[in-house]
């Protein structure tokens, strides 16, 4: 009977251990498999977004050397890969919509620019976006406009305080355009490039003068 007792314990600590082990390796084996599905996935996306940065490079490097043969031919390549392209994602997209509209901006073509510009805030809301957009309109002369845009980015980014001084200025406004260079100039931002710090102070002093050569348009550092 006794040796009959010891048969079973030996059977149950067997099927015990059994368990053990295989539930050892089977939560080995699983978390190894997630981990590298994770790792994987992980590379996955690198690889994409290196794939996509490479891409815009060479685009935004065509799209430039364009520009040195003619205004126009810049502008219809850009138009045809936003159009033409269906890999490229909303930023991509957003990206090229800007650059389209610089161009039209520094033509002087301002509605143009600025359809382009809501185009590209559409799709990837930025800063810079906005800010040209501001200048844009600021050439059209609907300052009202451009200086809400432009206060709208101060209260978040103190290196819009230059535009808003610039655009004071295109006003007539040279008390604001003064008050505003000098918050420019006196903004933690402006350490990473002391230049801006320059630029700022010989904007007052040139205001200061009794007949101070006002700016035309908003300046872009």
């Amino acid at each position: 009977m006794k040796n009959k007792n010891t048969l079973v314990w030996i059977i149950i600590v067997v099927i015990a251990l059994t368990f053990l082990v295989y539930s050892f390796f089977s939560s080995t084996f699983f978390s190894v498999n997630y981990s590298s599905t994770k790792e994987s996935s992980r590379m996955t996306k690198i690889i994409e977004e290196r794939m996509s940065y490479n891409k815009m490079d060479k685009i935004i490097s065509e799209f430039y050397d364009e520009s040195e043969k003619d205004f126009s031919l810049k502008i219809s390549f850009g138009d045809s890969i936003i159009k033409n392209d269906p890999s490229l994602n909303h930023t991509e997209v957003a990206l090229l919509n800007f650059l389209v509209g610089k161009e039209y901006y520094n033509a002087g073509l301002s509605e143009e620019a600025i359809i382009m510009f809501d185009k590209s805030y559409s799709l990837e809301p930025s800063p810079p976006v906005q800010a040209y957009k501001a200048a844009a309109l600021a050439k059209m002369r609907d300052f009202d406009q451009a200086e809400k845009i432009l206060r709208e980015l101060a209260l978040e980014h103190k290196y819009y305080f230059w535009h808003l001084g610039n655009l004071y200025e295109m006003i007539g406004d040279l008390e604001n355009a003064s008050k505003y260079y000098k918050y420019f100039s006196e903004s933690d931002f402006r350490l990473a490039d002391p230049a801006f710090r320059e630029k700022a102070l010989n904007r007052i002093a040139e205001l200061s003068k009794e007949a101070p050569q006002l700016l035309d348009e908003v300046v872009f550092l």
